[in-house]
């Protein structure tokens, strides 16, 4: 019999690979087996807490489909306002700096439509709502940790399109500034 790490150790990793073929067989994108088989390794060797489980293999996903595509599906982001927004369960500072955030964003991206894109303004909706859960941190805090991280991590990939004049896919940034501020040490 299998000794308890290693078994939660393989269930976490079959479980992560089950539901990135599944993603990817279903929206039809290419993730890479060796991408995929190195994040469930990593992550499942990290952590055994299942919400950051959930979490980090969603920003995973996001992050492919906006680096193949440069956007991100409404299936993940709506479905994760709505969730985050429900648990709020009343957090009126949580909610506002949230909510706030996506509606002066929405308004910048209808007069700067080139400034963000809006699944990006989604994305980090999502993340200020799930920050009590996932940091100790003031959501306002928090917003601004990310914006400064995110932007430091997307900085060489836009010097590098800069030249292109081409999109950047900002979700990997975005993705990988929250899983540092979560406490991740891998991206």
């Amino acid at each position: 019999m299998l000794a308890d790490p290693l078994g939660s150790f393989l269930i976490e990793s079959a479980a992560i690979l089950l539901f990135l073929g599944f993603v990817s067989k279903k929206l039809d994108i290419d993730i890479s087996r060796f991408s995929a088989v190195t994040y469930a390794i990593v992550l499942s060797l990290y952590t055994d807490d299942h919400g950051l489980l959930i979490i980090a293999t969603g920003l995973f996903v996001i992050s492919e489909i906006d680096r193949i595509e440069f956007r991100i599906p409404d299936v993940f982001t709506k479905s994760a306002l709505f969730v985050f927004t429900v648990m709020a369960n009343g957090d009126w500072d949580l909610l506002a700096i949230a909510w706030l955030w996506m509606a002066v964003m929405y308004v910048l991206t209808f007069f700067l439509p080139q400034a963000i894109g809006r699944g990006d303004v989604k994305l980090i909706g999502s993340l200020i709502l799930a920050t009590p859960w996932m940091v100790n941190m003031a959501p306002a805090k928090f917003l601004l940790s990310l914006l400064l991280l995110s932007s430091s991590l997307a900085l060489p990939g836009a010097m590098r399109n800069r030249r292109k004049r081409g999109q950047i896919a900002f979700a990997p940034a975005i993705s990988g500034a929250a899983l540092l501020l979560f406490g991740i040490g891998v991206i």
